[in-house]
């Protein structure tokens, strides 16, 4: 059985932190990690386009294909390059019940990224979880 989770919408998130000294070169993504994933260690990427002074986005069709027996899941919101490591990316980890009840119920699940290096609080995310 599957699950295609698709990330609706985020706020607060450190997107001046991802982009750094050198913002030409830099992209914020989100990616979809799990334990059996080979290197560079994240199963899909799929970048964003974030303009907004507040440091948000809205629906840009990211969506995801995982077993819905795959525990942990972590979403990770970062550069899409996995050389350029900065503590302001966020990850969350979200267990496979969490998952089969927001897939079950049809609601939006609310998602709170902390910062990699030394935690903290790193933006959230908003996802829709559904049986595919």
């Amino acid at each position: 059985m599957a699950l295609q989770i698709t990330v609706v919408k985020g706020s607060g998130l450190n997107v001046a932190d991802i982009y750094g000294a050198n913002p030409q070169n830099a992209s914020p993504c989100i990616r979809l990690i799990c334990p059996t994933c080979a290197a560079p260690g994240f199963k899909q990427s799929k970048v964003l386009l974030i303009q907004s002074p507040d440091q948000s986005f809205t629906d840009q069709g990211v969506r995801f294909q995982v077993d819905a027996h795959t525990e942990p899941l972590s979403l990770e919101f970062a550069d899409k390059d996995p050389q350029r490591d900065s503590s302001a990316m966020g990850k969350a980890t979200i267990s496979r019940q969490a998952l089969r009840d927001a897939a079950n119920s049809g609601t939006e699940m609310w998602v709170s990224l902390n910062k990699k290096n030394g935690g903290g609080y790193a933006g959230q995310l908003v996802i829709r979880v559904a049986h595919a």
